[in-house]
């Protein structure tokens, strides 16, 4: 399970809120896939083009903090979306449960190991949650670059009832 990389490489362990181990249990998870019998998968797609045909074998700072502010545009939209989502759920009272784009991105920095600086907005990340996106596009049938070249693609779930 990939909630389980976090815990073995330590690289984001308790660093966000929406990373392990305040995301649900990869159990927890298995059991809302079982009682909501409806899923929604968000897949957001968007050329790669200021940085297509690049090295990625030298050391470029302009052009890794050009990837991350761009990355970070299309995490926040996805985030927005399911966000959207999550509203609309709510209001139509239907039981439901949202994970956003991976990791949360309602902050630009996660205020970790403060308090949530906006909790109506926090999205908990299907990776920390043990949900295999890849796996799941693959079942799917949605192509995915891996590494990215031509594109970036971000997917997230949403479970809900009728």
């Amino acid at each position: 399970m990939l909630c389980l990389d976090c815990k073995v490489t330590n690289i984001n362990w308790m660093r966000r809120w929406s990373c392990p181990p305040y995301a649900i249990d990869p159990d927890d998870v298995k059991a809302m896939f079982k009682r909501y019998p409806y899923a929604l998968v968000v897949n957001l797609e968007s050329k790669l083009f200021p940085f297509i045909n690049q090295s990625w074998d030298i050391f470029n700072p302009f052009l890794q903090i050009s990837q991350k502010l761009y990355c970070h545009f299309y995490w926040s939209k996805l985030h927005r979306i399911m966000l959207s989502l999550k509203v609309y759920l709510k209001q139509s009272s239907i039981p439901y449960y949202v994970w956003g784009s991976s990791p949360c991105h309602a902050c630009f920095k996660c205020s970790h190991p403060h308090e949530c600086r906006k909790p109506e907005s926090f999205l908990v990340s299907p990776e920390a949650s043990g949900i295999d996106l890849y796996q799941l596009a693959k079942t799917l049938g949605i192509p995915i670059e891996i590494p990215p070249q031509q594109k970036i693609q971000l997917m997230s779930v949403a479970l809900f009832e009728i």
